[in-house]
């Protein structure tokens, strides 16, 4: 082992110069293998960091660095984060019930059912919103910090390839030039 000191003052045309060497310490530290746990908080976004005090390299006569741990959160193929708190969920219907309405369950991310249930009317692009079920926040000894966000479910319409002659005849009937 061996400490950062100044050593070997040089001297050029009236200047110092000092560089640090590293010179033989009588003092030795420990080489082993240490784990860090790390508590990764509901709510935790790309870019957080975890700092574990003291917990860097140790050299003779130093106090040793923090070790800080900066999070990449994998995306999710149901689920689009939206800002910190909101979820954006993608939802593909059916012609008819885009016009009739529709109920659907989405499974969330930790596993309980949201449902969603609209009558009437739902065009292509509209987004619905669903309060409480975007995601929390909570501090270091897991309370919840503030409200949940929303679940924001984008609808699109799935329509069919062809339609009936007797199915044209009847739109052609009921909707609205």
């Amino acid at each position: 082992a061996a400490d950062g000191r100044l050593a070997h003052p040089l001297m050029v045309a009236g200047f110092v110069i000092q560089q640090e060497a590293e010179v033989p310490s009588e003092e030795r530290c420990e080489q082993a293998p240490y784990t860090l746990d790390a508590r990764i908080r509901r709510g935790m976004d790309s870019g957080d960091e975890l700092t574990f005090a003291r917990a860097g390299e140790q050299r003779p006569g130093m106090i040793p660095g923090d070790v800080q741990l900066r999070l990449r959160v994998q995306p999710d193929a149901r689920f689009k984060r939206v800002g910190s708190r909101n979820l954006q969920h993608e939802l593909t219907i059916s012609l008819r019930e885009s016009l009739l309405g529709f109920t659907v369950v989405i499974p969330h991310l930790d596993g309980h059912a949201v449902k969603v249930e609209r009558r009437g009317v739902t065009k292509p692009g509209a987004t619905l919103q669903i309060a409480h079920e975007g995601l929390s926040r909570t501090d270091d000894d897991g309370v919840e910090v503030g409200e949940a966000g929303s679940l924001l479910v984008r609808v699109s319409v799935a329509y069919p390839d062809a339609i009936s002659g007797e199915a044209q005849r009847w739109a052609e009937q009921a909707l609205p030039p």
